[in-house]
């Protein structure tokens, strides 16, 4: 492929960084709970249970930030832990009543962001926005999955960065 295409490529992906990372920024919380509490209630609100090992797979996280995460969400009453019958070392992880306003909350709101970003735009464009943010999405799942083996550019001097 060619470098200015690649080029253009990763500017907009910058920009589109800066502008989400400024929007964690100025809100400072997820409608009051942490950037990783509200992905975490996200995702369990999407999948209604999800055992830790799979929670941390999804949202590509250490079990360690995961767990204390949780622990912290139980205390506030935002999820709780259920027993697996089959195996009993596992536990389900699930919304509280309070859990549940929270993620319909969070999406109330993000879905009034996003609604306001695309009223601009007509119906047939905001469907290619949508379908290409899942085949970009789909992508860096995929290119995250081959290089989590790979050191390179994950900190020290390994010289392919240079």
């Amino acid at each position: 492929m060619n470098n200015s295409i690649l080029s253009e490529f990763r500017n907009s992906i910058r920009r589109i960084e800066r502008f989400l990372f400024a929007s964690i920024k100025d809100d400072g919380t997820c409608c009051g709970v942490t950037f990783n509490e509200c992905h975490i209630l996200m995702e369990i609100d999407k999948n209604r249970k999800i055992v830790m090992k799979d929670l941390a797979g999804t949202l590509g996280m250490d079990k360690s930030i995961i767990s204390r995460s949780i622990e912290g969400m139980v205390r506030n009453d935002l999820i709780s832990r259920e027993e697996l019958t089959d195996d009993r070392r596992k536990k389900n992880i699930v919304l509280t009543g309070n859990g549940k306003k929270k993620a319909d909350s969070i999406n109330q709101y993000m879905n009034s962001k996003y609604s306001e970003l695309f009223s601009s735009m007509n119906e047939s464009e905001v469907e290619k926005v949508i379908e290409s943010a899942k085949i970009l999405a789909d992508l860096f799942d995929k290119w995250a999955l081959l290089t989590e083996k790979s050191e390179c550019c994950r900190g020290g001097n390994n010289g392919c960065c240079n």
